[in-house]
């Protein structure tokens, strides 16, 4: 958070405190918030220096008006009030928030305001936001991410959704920003410990004990938009968590959810896990168990193989390590990655060459941990027929893993494929059923 650009009010009395002072508090800001009447947030504040009211005149909502006539000569003006998102909270659109809505960028404040159960926004027009609903001066109610994070967790829903809930929490999450790389973890403690009370499970460096299969798919995912853009996703510069944390990286991560799966294809199979847990282990440095992290280890066993992981950096001119942009017209861009096994694309966590774990243009042992894979029918266009036609695939997902020393791993990036007219039987019997510890 930047500065001081929060105000709490408890009971009669308004509480003015420095946003780091509560950071370093951890588990006394969550109370605060979750205790709160409510909550003033000024969203246009790009400082704790700037004014809580709007004063932009250049940005300043405007009326259009038209000028008629009626049959009887005398005159009449309509007025219209031009279409603004004045909204910080209707909806998770990046050029929006950045542009009008400074303090929604920052990742304390995300915790915060899901915390809180009312919050006042200070914008260019009043909004509030509660449990219930959000709402702002020139538009009717409409229900966000905040309700729904308090319905679920107030609800007698599944301990599958609120798994669910929490990685699409974890995928809004790590957009923003911090000023400090080691509160990636205590910045959404707070949140931590309300679905620990639900789940009742052990919280293991942003993972759940109880969900920690699914929860290890995460994959790191590159800015929106066009143009040789490079993934935004790069190493924490000290340790702060275990590599099979999305913890241990900076930038936003996926993971790949029902819905995201169905947008690709139609699923015919559940998705099934390869991979059983056989021990998890992390110690906090602090007295709170969801806050900063010490150490941390995993256990687990599942099947994979030995392969080659390969870069080719292919845009000639241009320092794109992760990827390669590909314009086909002015508005369309296809991407590709410049990291391979077997000529399949690798999606890698963070920039290898630039950490020393490869150079430019050559290769490096990898193993591929398998973690699971579902069947699914996609529609392939075929050139030759002129129309689409709908194809079995068998979608996998592995960890790509860097051995450390003897059999201890490092986790460096994620595989997705789907493999054409596969099944489960023929690919898992081209494995070796291993057992290996990642730190």
């Amino acid at each position: 958070m930047l500065g001081v650009r929060y105000l709490w009010i408890d009971k009669l009395c308004i509480i003015q405190q420095d946003a780091d002072d509560w950071a370093r508090e951890g588990s006394k800001m969550a109370q605060v918030f979750e205790g709160s009447l409510l909550t003033i947030g000024a969203a246009i504040s790009r400082g704790d220096t700037d004014s809580l009211f709007f004063q932009d005149k250049k940005r300043t909502a405007s009326l259009r008006h038209h000028v008629g006539q009626m049959k009887d000569g005398s005159s009449y003006t309509i007025y219209s009030r031009l279409y603004n998102r004045y909204h910080p909270t209707d909806g998770f659109s990046q050029g929006n928030i950045i542009e009008n809505y400074p303090l929604m960028t920052r990742a304390w404040v995300y915790q915060e305001r899901l915390l809180a159960p009312r919050i006042l926004y200070f914008g260019e027009e009043l909004t509030l936001e509660c449990r219930k609903f959000s709402a702002c001066e020139c538009s009717g109610a409409m229900r966000g991410i905040k309700y729904l994070h308090s319905m679920l967790l107030s609800s007698q829903c599944s301990n599958q959704q609120l798994h669910l809930q929490w990685q699409a929490t974890i995928e809004d999450f790590t957009w923003l920003q911090l000023s400090h790389e080691e509160d990636r973890l205590p910045a959404i403690s707070g949140l931590a410990q309300q679905y620990q009370r639900r789940l009742k499970s052990a919280y293991l460096a942003s993972l759940w004990a109880d969900n920690m299969v699914p929860d290890l798919l995460w994959s790191a995912r590159w800015e929106d938009g066009s143009g040789l853009e490079r993934y935004c996703t790069k190493k924490s510069k000290k340790w702060r968590a275990p590599s099979w944390s999305w913890a241990s990286i900076e930038g936003p991560v996926v993971f790949p959810r029902p819905y995201n799966i169905a947008a690709s294809g139609v699923i015919t199979e559940g998705l099934r896990y390869w991979a059983e847990i056989i021990s998890a282990e992390c110690t906090p440095s602090s007295l709170d168990p969801t806050g900063t992290v010490a150490t941390a280890s995993l256990v687990i066993k599942g099947s994979g193989y030995l392969a080659r992981l390969e870069h080719r950096e292919v845009c000639t001119g241009h320092d794109t390590r992760h990827f390669s942009v590909m314009q086909t017209d002015l508005e369309t861009y296809s991407f590709h990655s410049n990291f391979t096994i077997d000529g399949k694309e690798a999606n890698v966590d963070y920039d290898l060459i630039e950490h020393g774990l490869m150079k430019a243009n050559s290769d490096m042992s990898i193993y591929c941990l398998y973690i699971g894979g579902l069947s699914l029918i996609k529609p392939i266009y075929r050139g030759s027929e002129g129309d689409y036609k709908l194809t079995s695939f068998f979608r996998t997902w592995s960890l790509l893993l860097h051995r450390v020393n003897d059999n201890i791993f490092e986790r460096v990036g994620f595989l997705t494929y789907d493999h054409r007219n596969g099944n489960e039987t023929e690919i898992r019997g081209s494995l070796e059923d291993c057992t290996v510890k990642i730190i």
